[in-house]
């Protein structure tokens, strides 16, 4: 896998916290939403394995965005689209095994912009947070 350390400290760095590498070898850094709240999200290289691009290098964003998705109604799941459609890198992704929300960006490293970087990082923190305002809302 590609070496991302670099590109990790400097997203660290940039919303002024510590990077912290979890036993996996992920790496997480609290991102900070447009308002300003931090959200902790999980960053490591993968390469694409389907598809005509395979084997590209790509750098992977993922934070956590609602588990009790029992109680979710019609508004909630517009809330969520909503949400997700308003993003550039950022999506919103059903985790089958665990049937959780999560969201994330994946981001080529050929050619990766910091400022694109930084674009994707900001959209998974908000998305996240959107997510969990709407799974965890009391109806």
């Amino acid at each position: 896998m590609a070496d991302i350390s670099d590109l990790v400290a400097r997203l660290a760095s940039h919303f002024g916290c510590e990077p912290t590498t979890e036993e996996d070898g992920t790496v997480t850094v609290e991102i900070e939403t447009s308002e300003g709240e931090p959200v902790p999200i999980s960053v490591y290289a993968d390469e694409i394995d389907e598809g005509p691009a395979v084997g590209g290098q790509v750098v992977m964003m993922r934070a956590a965005a609602g588990e009790d998705l029992d109680d979710l109604d019609r508004d909630d799941l517009l809330e969520l689209l909503m949400a997700s459609s308003a993003t550039w890198f950022g999506r919103l992704y059903l985790e089958e095994d665990t049937a959780s929300l999560v969201a994330e960006a994946a981001l080529p490293l050929t050619g990766l912009r910091f400022e694109d970087l930084l674009q994707a990082a900001r959209e998974v923190a908000d998305l996240a947070d959107a997510c969990l305002a709407a799974v965890d809302e009391e109806d």
